[in-house]
């Protein structure tokens, strides 16, 4: 089991740090210093090298800007900030202070938790970075292969890098690899715009397929992964390659592998069915119209569910969400586009969310579109 995320609070009200102390603590997070002023903060995060500091922004002595600024200097800790204004000039302070995000006041611990993955797991990205600039020949390789990129597809340096990274994850491959051969020129422009190792093209065709599901039934949870599984093999999946599995709330990664015997426009089709099959489910609808071996797998998904209070499962482009409202179960159904799933593949740790999935997934997109932003500026 992972051990909880050390968190270091600053903030200069003081029933709002002991809400926000007590918040996390109920939430299984150690926090594990206060501060009411930003010198403070600076002092202790140099101490207790907390995982991540959760900072507000208007701060006695010194403010949260400058003391986030001092922290991401000197590589202390990822920074989170809290305000109670939301003007872009001033999200565009805390950017430049270092700040991996920000949340406005009032919130819930629903918008926190999710907020608080999302800069543990891009502040994991960086440091994979640092250590990757501090190479020698492999980095040279990866900074030609970035300027490659820039130069052939247009994606700023940090998207060319999170692109090497995830390809790297999906054809188990050094980067290094993956960025020679993006110099040696096999590489083209996939169906999306984005680049495609021409090396690859003739690897099955493979879906992520990733399951949480927040109970610790493993009963249930067989079924709903040999339904998912089901699932996988009606729209055309020869099998599903397990990479990962986590108890306590299952989560579960892994990849669906095409059928050999099937071309991509026969798999498009399949999944069109199989969208359309969860919308009507999601609207209690008639399934007349879909292919009746979709249907009863879908059907059979969903049914799978029934126990589950909470669940986010996603095959491909669908995703399916399972939570409940005023005491009743709520269904939603989501075709996700080329940047969601990108997204998804970056920050995963979204979908262990179902209530916040949607807003988290839109939070994540902003942030990586300002970084991108700032990185074409001059």
């Amino acid at each position: 089991m992972k051990a909880a995320p050390q968190i270091l609070i600053v903030e200069d009200e003081p029933l709002l740090r002991l809400d926000l102390a007590e918040m996390l603590t109920d939430d299984g997070y150690q926090v594990v210093g206060e501060a009411g002023d930003g010198e403070t903060a600076v002092y202790l995060a140099r101490q207790l090298h907390p995982d991540i500091v959760i900072m507000d922004i208007k701060l006695p002595i010194r403010d949260g800007i400058s003391a986030a600024a001092q922290i991401h200097a000197e590589r202390l800790a990822p920074v989170m900030f809290l305000t109670a204004f939301s003007q872009r000039d001033l999200v565009d302070k805390a950017r430049d202070a270092g700040g991996y995000a920000y949340l406005v006041k009032p919130f819930t611990m629903a918008d926190l938790r999710p907020a608080i993955d999302l800069v543990l797991a891009r502040h994991a990205e960086r440091r994979a970075l640092d250590q990757l600039n501090s190479g020698g020949e492999g980095r040279s390789t990866v900074s030609q292969a970035e300027g490659y990129l820039n130069g052939r597809f247009g994606l700023s340096m940090d998207r060319g890098l999170a692109w090497l990274q995830d390809v790297a994850i999906n054809q188990r491959m050094q980067i290094s690899q993956v960025a020679a051969e993006v110099v040696a020129g096999n590489v083209v422009r996939g169906a999306d715009g984005m680049p495609v190792l021409a090396t690859t093209q003739t690897d099955p065709e493979a879906i992520t397929v990733d399951a949480y599901l927040a109970t610790d039934d493993e009963q249930a949870a067989r079924q709903v992964f040999e339904a998912l599984d089901a699932f996988c093999r009606a729209v055309g999946y020869a099998y599903v390659e397990q990479n990962s599995l986590e108890r306590g709330s299952f989560w579960r990664r892994a990849r669906a592998v095409v059928a050999e015997w099937l071309r991509s426009p026969e798999i498009r089709e399949r999944m069109i069915k199989a969208e359309r099959a969860l919308e009507l489910v999601a609207l209690d609808a008639h399934q007349a119209e879909v292919d009746g071996k979709v249907a009863e797998a879908v059907s059979t998904l969903v049914a799978s569910l029934a126990d589950i209070p909470e669940a986010c499962l996603r095959v491909g482009s669908i995703l399916l969400i399972k939570h409940e409202a005023e005491g009743r179960p709520v269904l939603v159904t989501r075709t996700l586009s080329q940047v969601e799933i990108r997204t998804l593949e970056r920050f995963p740790e979204i979908q262990k969310y179902p209530r916040t999935v949607l807003a988290s997934l839109a939070t994540a997109i902003a942030s990586l579109n300002v970084d991108e932003a700032a990185s074409a500026e001059p």
